[in-house]
């Protein structure tokens, strides 16, 4: 028997080791002795007990000499990309918006003025039950989102009434999310969502003062109290919360406070809210006005666990285990069963590409079905990371999967090159920050 490729030493201040396999996500404390083992290309199976050695192989850390584990990856990553059990759309239901933030990735003058007419709504909803019948699969999960969705409300409510229902003739798992900037969500609006959207994700650029300079209504006032006051609504309803924290080079220092006052708040004492922090990122040409603000990609393995170290300080969850991306994938769009779906009853299969009429992948027509399928969509999905040469050698591949493939797309022109961008040592930090968080009475963590 052989180590696994993928095990993830991390050694401990004890003189013992964390042995981490991103493939199956197993995790072990173990002595020197049994590091040299799992680290060796011949194990010695004959220095450990027959229920050690069955227990090692079961977790993955170990395999048989003639398991060539990329090839096991390819079938996870392949039966995943192509499976039909799960489906995945989201709807850009409006291009409106009644914000004017300045870093809006969407572009502020770029974007047209165009929401779904009844019609369009209509054949949106042709179009995913015929997707979910024609694939057979037995769970669909929706995201609403624009511009600002609630700007669309009549729209959404009916995509979301006439899926849940067709959903539960056909005994298929309905799931759906909104994604808003939470400034229309008044009791009203809430009351009208209620048991129809799971989930909601509102987005907060830190503490109240700085966060009103950016993220603003048209008339320059900000939003900070207004987003705020929509979570305890949204709570009382029964819907979840997805608060995303936008990280930049102006607000690292500035984030403790907005824990703080979030703490304050009673939100980190409620599993029902869910915080997590993402780096603001230039995505596309209409970014150029914040490119100022990007975090440097060299800066995330050092600035982001900072920032999770301090979210949980506050009593908010922040440390998953890194998960393999066939399990969770890393892009929810790398799925044959995953599409976008914009105002205008065109599909796309990334977020960043949307209104990019050259990146369209298809689009509806009036009967609901799918025409002018283009080669774009080939090109997206035939990308695979075990043809990139650093991603072939790479042990975080499970986890990573080569990246974002938009993000690849802007620096190599292809969607067939690695983006490292958060993985190239985040991965690892994930692990120690997961093990710290997870295991601080027992263990310390060489750095």
């Amino acid at each position: 028997m052989k180590g696994s490729l993928f095990n993830v030493f991390i050694a401990l201040c004890d003189g013992k080791y964390a042995i981490f396999n991103t493939m199956t996500g197993a995790l072990v404390f173990a002595d020197e002795d049994l590091k040299g083992i799992l680290g060796s290309k011949d194990v010695r199976i004959d220095e450990l007990d027959s229920e050690m050695v069955n227990r090692l192989e079961k977790m993955g850390l170990i395999v048989e000499n003639g398991v060539d584990e990329r090839r096991l990856f390819k079938y996870n990553y392949l039966q995943n990309r192509y499976s039909n059990r799960d489906a995945h759309f989201s709807i850009l239901l409006t291009y409106k918006c009644n914000l004017s933030c300045p870093y809006c990735y969407e572009g502020r003058t770029t974007k047209p003025e165009k929401s779904m007419d009844d019609e369009m709504v209509e054949r949106v909803i042709k179009a995913i039950i015929g997707k979910v019948k024609e694939t057979g699969s037995r769970n669909l999960s929706l995201a609403l989102y624009g511009g600002e969705p609630l700007l669309c409300l009549n729209g959404g409510m009916k995509i979301l009434r006439s899926l849940s229902s067709w959903c539960n003739s056909e005994n298929v798992n309905f799931k759906s999310a909104l994604i808003s900037n939470g400034t229309l969500l008044t009791r009203a609006t809430v009351n009208t969502i209620s048991g129809h959207v799971d989930a909601v994700q509102l987005t907060l650029d830190g503490p109240r003062w700085y966060h009103d300079r950016l993220r603003v209504f048209c008339n320059g006032r900000g939003t900070y109290d207004r987003i705020l006051e929509s979570i305890p609504l949204l709570r009382e309803a029964g819907i979840s919360v997805i608060l995303r924290v936008q990280v930049s080079m102006e607000n690292i220092v500035l984030l403790a406070e907005l824990f703080d006052d979030l703490k304050k708040k009673g939100f980190s004492e409620d599993k029902g809210i869910r915080l997590y922090a993402f780096p603001l990122m230039e995505l596309n040409p209409a970014c150029c006005s914040y490119s100022s603000l990007c975090i440097d990609e060299d800066s995330y393995e050092d600035i982001l666990p900072t920032i999770w170290a301090e979210g949980l300080k506050k009593g908010f969850v922040m440390a998953f285990k890194p998960t393999p991306s066939f399990i969770q994938p890393y892009c929810s769009f790398a799925s044959d069963s995953s599409y976008l779906i914009d105002a205008f009853g065109d599909v796309y299969k990334c977020v960043s590409l949307v209104g990019q009429q050259d990146h369209k992948v298809a689009r509806i027509d009036s009967m609901g079905r799918f025409i002018d399928v283009s080669f774009e969509l080939c090109e997206f999905m035939a990308r695979d990371p075990l043809k990139l040469e650093s991603c072939f050698n790479c042990v975080y591949l499970p986890t990573c999967s080569g990246g974002c493939a938009y993000r690849s797309l802007l620096s190599n022109r292809t969607y067939f090159g690695k983006d490292c961008a958060l993985h190239r040592t985040l991965e690892y930090k994930k692990i120690l920050f997961y093990i710290r968080s997870k295991y601080s009475d027992r263990l310390k963590v060489i750095e």
